[in-house]
């Protein structure tokens, strides 16, 4: 069901939730849904391991440009290591599971997977490739790998709730925004997708049921309770609807991930597979078994005609 109206008309603040939300619900103008919480990422690191290379910590700033993608290439060089001796590397840099983690690094390179309109393949343009290329070097020098969780690796792209995982294991944690590419900071933002069917006898209740759902009252609970962070910004602003181990710069690194998501293109009918197609394509540089721009240039067809296939 289309809720733009409900939304404008009779919904608690409807301001309280960043545009990118709505955004990522958004088809032809029209809002399809809310969001029980956002799926975004964010940057963990081992202060430790930072410190025994002799790296400054990340600022918790998204707009600090200082950490960017230099930084963290020089990063990785220095936290990459063979701690043994033997020759062989088993101590690595970053733990990112790619390519289902690239998307925000795409953004930050200015590009996108595909259009607005759902009509293109724009991965192969120059942007694309910048980001495709990036991930492709540090994988080359053996940056990519280990698992932040047992302490092989320094750094790890993942969800915000992942921070009960590092604290569990004891970790000397902290949290970083993802660094800046060459356009400036950018995240991934994907909503868990609350709708009312249109064919529901219903409506109303549902909106009304709906409309509670999505109060401050029941996000602030849900925050609490470990289903974080919340779209609705004066709860997850507040420090008290998160667990001990949080900080305040870490509810500003959520506040501004919230800010700079970008919605991932999801809402087609053939997502699913056109998504299948381009990681594949990716593994496939990631492997360093084809150059990114023959191995994108390749799927070209093959997603164009999933996408126009409505």
């Amino acid at each position: 069901m289309d809720l733009s109206d409900r939304i404008e008309r009779d919904l608690e603040d409807p301001a309280d939730m960043p545009p990118g939300v709505y955004e990522a619900a958004r088809v032809k103008g029209a809002i399809y849904a809310l969001p029980q919480r956002i799926s975004s990422y964010v940057q963990f690191y081992n202060k430790a391991m930072f410190a025994e290379a002799g790296l400054a910590a990340p600022p918790h700033d998204w707009y600090d440009s200082s950490w960017n993608w230099d930084a963290l290439k020089e990063a990785a060089r220095r936290l990459t290591r063979d701690s043994s001796g033997d020759g062989v590397i088993d101590v690595y840099a970053w733990t990112n599971n790619f390519p289902t983690r690239l998307p925000p690094f795409v953004f930050q390179a200015g590009g996108d997977y595909i259009d607005e309109g759902y009509q293109n393949f724009i991965l192969d343009q120059e942007e694309g490739l910048n980001a495709v290329r990036f991930m492709t070097e540090l994988h080359e020098a053996q940056a990519l790998g280990g698992n932040f969780l047992n302490g092989t690796a320094a750094m790890w792209t993942a969800m915000p709730t992942e921070a009960k995982l590092a604290e569990e294991n004891g970790l000397d944690w902290d949290l970083a925004p993802l660094p800046q590419g060459p356009a400036g900071p950018a995240g991934k933002l994907t909503i868990i997708a609350v709708g009312i069917p249109v064919g529901t006898s219903h409506p109303e209740e549902a909106w009304t049921f709906l409309r509670y759902y999505m109060s401050k009252e029941v996000k602030a609970i849900e925050n609490q309770g470990g289903i974080f962070p919340q779209p609705r910004l004066s709860v997850t602003s507040e420090l008290a609807n998160f667990a001990p181990y949080f900080r305040r710069e870490h509810i500003n690194v959520f506040l501004q991930a919230l800010e700079l998501g970008r919605p991932y293109r999801t809402l087609h009918p053939n997502a699913q597979e056109i998504w299948n197609v381009m990681n594949n394509a990716i593994k496939s540089a990631f492997d360093l078994n084809v150059a990114p721009e023959i191995a994108l240039a390749e799927i070209k067809p093959t997603v164009e005609q999933l996408l126009a296939a409505r």
